[in-house]
């Protein structure tokens, strides 16, 4: 309940966070092939998106919560959900399907 153990659980969760950077690296680049950077870039975007989407929402429930009387732990919980969430999403990619037969190398765009 103090300062030091609450940065303490924070700073171990940043590094579990970023521990796990490299399987969406490696998943886009299986799936995006020469075109790796256009798909790292929807990546991107979806979670850009989602902060943006998710941050007017999670700032009236943490003033509800101060309203009421409540702490974090809401908020703590609804954030390891979406990573729950997030995670799940993962197992259903099939890093062996790539991009690479959806898109028409140059040669045949030119030859159209």
């Amino acid at each position: 309940d103090s300062a030091e153990q609450a940065a303490a659980l924070m700073a171990l969760a940043a590094l579990f966070s970023g521990i796990t950077l490299p399987c969406p690296w490696a998943v886009v680049v299986d799936i995006g092939g020469r075109n790796s950077a256009v798909v790292m870039g929807y990546v991107n975007i979806g979670s850009c998106l989602a902060g943006i989407l998710i941050s007017p929402p999670v700032g009236q429930l943490i003033d509800h919560l101060r309203s009421a009387g409540g702490g974090w732990q809401t908020v703590t919980a609804i954030h390891a959900g979406f990573y729950l969430a997030a995670a799940l999403c993962w197992l259903a990619i099939d890093p062996d399907q790539t991009i690479e037969h959806t898109v028409r190398p140059a040669e045949a765009r030119d030859a159209v």
